[in-house]
């Protein structure tokens, strides 16, 4: 079987498969599988690059070890083979997965929105233990149409409204088929400098479009649950005199209490964050909201009133474009003024609707961009984009 996995590279998102072994019992979604052998012609292909296709590879000897033989070398091939899969299986594969997806695409309207399966209803006809051999792949891609696709919920289908809106596009899934086979690993710039520059100038890009300011530098995460999080710690730090990236906030009872706030309809990744990063769940605040669902300045202004009083420390203010529960948005100009007045780190967890800010008259979110203090985090096309 196929169970889908997810595997965050900066800023490609790749997708691979999880090979097991599946029973032969299962219940077929189709009349007849989708997948099958494909009997169109293969024209033999010349090999390509130094090592061709599949090829075999010689490691080095311990004397080669040196830098300048870190790539292996025409001389360097001999018998061992990698024990990939090989070009031609590949090939003839792709094209049949390929087929598929364009079929699943062109059909996705005559699928269910949601599954119809019990719990634990897949896994009891999964194997409870490993497989200690391989299956053919067109055993392997059969159970996609048995197995996986009775129990999926598909968020790219046209009757589903829940969340947010889909993230696949048919370019995004021939984005991830070359990010894939390219498996950047984009740490550093010299670790991938292709992956590091194409970043930051798409989220320059981003940033022009949505009317961010153009000092704002911008950074790719896999969820806009970790962008939040990074963004609470980085207004941590900016507590210079509490001295927290020295010395940290285990204890020591110097510290004041730090404290957090957000509209009652905020994501839960905020109180998640929280703890964490040892604010803790009493560090957070929930702020009231109006009659729709907005968070109310004139709260906040006496909550922070009340939290200095009573000896906390402000670290920040969340305001949301967009909430979960009912999409609304904040008063992101209203908000960013009274950060600025009270010295608070402002950040705009614009998750669900930042990403509407491309056009000019849903730009607010940006209004509050002239704040030293604010970080803010879009979530768009399956990755969250956080700019500060």
């Amino acid at each position: 079987m196929l169970p889908l996995c997810l595997r965050k590279n900066n800023a490609v998102r790749l997708r691979f498969f999880f090979i097991t072994h599946v029973p032969a019992t299962a219940w077929p979604l189709h009349s007849k599988p989708r997948f099958s052998h494909d009997t169109r012609e293969k024209k033999p292909r010349p090999s390509r690059g130094w090592n061709g296709y599949g090829q075999t590879y010689k490691a080095p000897s311990h004397s080669d070890l040196a830098f300048n033989h870190i790539m292996p070398t025409h001389d360097s091939l001999a018998t061992k083979p990698l024990g990939d899969m090989p070009p031609e299986e590949f090939r003839r594969y792709g094209h049949q997965l390929v087929d598929w997806i364009a079929d699943f695409l062109t059909h996705i309207d005559e699928h269910p929105v949601s599954s119809a399966i019990k719990p634990d209803e897949l896994r009891a006809q999964l194997p409870k233990a490993p497989p200690q051999t391989g299956e053919p792949m067109h055993e392997i891609l059969a159970d996609v149409d048995r197995l996986i696709m009775p129990a999926m919920t598909h968020w790219n289908h046209p009757e589903f409204f829940a969340y947010f809106v889909s993230s696949g596009s048919g370019p995004g899934i021939l984005a991830e088929m070359l990010s894939a086979t390219l498996n950047p690993n984009a740490m550093l710039w010299k670790s991938c400098p292709a992956a590091t520059e194409l970043e930051q100038v798409t989220l320059d890009w981003l940033r022009e479009m949505m009317g961010l300011p153009k000092d704002f530098w911008g950074i790719m995460y896999d969820t806009a649950s970790i962008s939040i999080m990074h963004a609470l710690a980085a207004a941590r730090e900016q507590l210079a005199d509490l001295q927290l990236r020295e010395h940290g906030m285990a204890g020591r009872k110097d510290l004041p209490r730090l404290r957090v706030y957000a509209s009652e309809h905020a994501h839960s990744s905020i109180d998640k964050a929280a703890l964490i990063l040892g604010i803790g769940k009493t560090g957070v605040r929930k702020i009231a909201v109006d009659e729709r669902f907005r968070m109310r300045p004139e709260a906040l202004q006496r909550a922070l009133n009340e939290d200095r009083a009573a000896g906390w420390r402000p670290v920040c203010v969340v305001a949301t474009v967009g909430t979960t529960s009912m999409t609304s948005i904040d008063p992101v100009a209203a908000i960013a003024k009274i950060c600025e007045r009270e010295n608070v780190w402002l950040h705009v967890d614009a998750a669900y609707g930042g990403s509407a800010a491309i056009v000019p008259s849903c730009a607010g979110c940006s209004k509050a961009a002239s704040l030293p203090t604010l970080s803010s985090s879009i979530r768009t096309n399956g990755c969250s984009c956080r700019w500060i």
